[in-house]
């Protein structure tokens, strides 16, 4: 092979045939010594963007930590997204079996209050909700007047009553109604109350005006249809005395069984002003 042939076969383009990562080493180096020129011209005195090469370089760094603080901040974001969202199905269901219990506890509690009314026992007990509602029933089936009014809640009494009025005048008013018979359907609808339904029953420990709301069986009365019509009796909390007082009757659709207080119960009203409610609370459009 004479000279010409070997200065040829040294000048063949071998780059196809080296490894990739040769290569690419290669290249890397090559970019590595264009920065340093790059940067060596930009550092000379009288150089026009003296520090642009540098101030890129910076940028890019800070860009590159940026993005990484960015990428760690999801991260711890996302870990402490999953720890709330842990415990607070865990807070919803400790509640939720809470709740659960009480209302077990106070139908347990009110049947066996209801068992000593029907077997003819007096109750006189204002310390819970189903206390309260026995007393209250027990006062109405005996015709009590003074201990029915002594029942009502400073609230219920100050919508019964106008100004001055005191309990025991509206004690002499509700005995001269009794003694005419104009408070016999409030005895007959204490008297069917027996196998009422526990609508609310509020958890430990009672707010002020908390309620207590118990649902009556569907009752024929006249002008109540075929289905007949139930009612609403409701219990509020008084936090002074520490007692359940009573705090309203009425048709169940005119009572929302979503009032947790009593300073949520609205007044009835008649005709096309009247606002009803389904079972669950829901307003039913006229």
């Amino acid at each position: 092979m004479d000279y010409d042939s070997i200065l040829k076969g040294r000048r063949r383009n071998w780059d196809p045939l080296k490894p990739d990562e040769v290569r690419e080493r290669e290249k890397e180096e090559v970019r590595r010594k264009k920065r340093e020129e790059q940067e060596k011209r930009a550092m000379k005195p009288g150089k026009l963007g003296s520090f642009s090469i540098l101030r890129q370089r910076r940028r890019e760094r800070e860009m590159a930590e940026d993005m990484e603080r960015f990428r760690r901040a999801l991260w711890q974001g996302g870990f402490l997204m999953t720890g709330f969202l842990l415990l607070f199905g865990s807070w919803m269901a400790v509640n939720a079996w809470l709740d659960a219990r009480e209302q077990a506890r106070f139908e347990e509690q009110f049947t066996q209050y209801q068992e000593i009314v029907t077997g003819g026992e007096k109750v006189e007990d204002l310390s819970n909700p189903s206390a309260a509602f026995a007393t209250w029933q027990g006062a109405w089936v005996r015709e009590d007047i003074p201990r029915v009014v002594s029942l009502f809640s400073p609230t219920y009494f100050e919508s019964l009553t106008s100004a001055g009025q005191t309990r025991r005048d509206l004690v002499e008013e509700y005995t001269r109604m009794r003694q005419r018979g104009l408070l016999q359907n409030q005895v007959d609808l204490a008297n069917s109350f027996g196998n009422a339904e526990v609508v609310r029953a509020p958890g430990r420990p009672w707010g002020d005006g908390d309620l207590a709301i118990f649902r009556s069986e569907a009752l024929l009365r006249p002008g109540a249809g075929p289905d007949g019509v139930r009612f609403i009796v409701a219990f509020s909390y008084d936090a002074e005395s520490g007692e359940w007082r009573f705090a309203d009757m009425r048709e169940a659709p005119y009572f929302n069984v979503r009032w947790e207080r009593e300073s949520q119960i609205l007044p009835v009203r008649g005709g096309t002003r009247a606002v009803r409610y389904d079972e669950d609370g829901n307003r039913i459009e006229n």
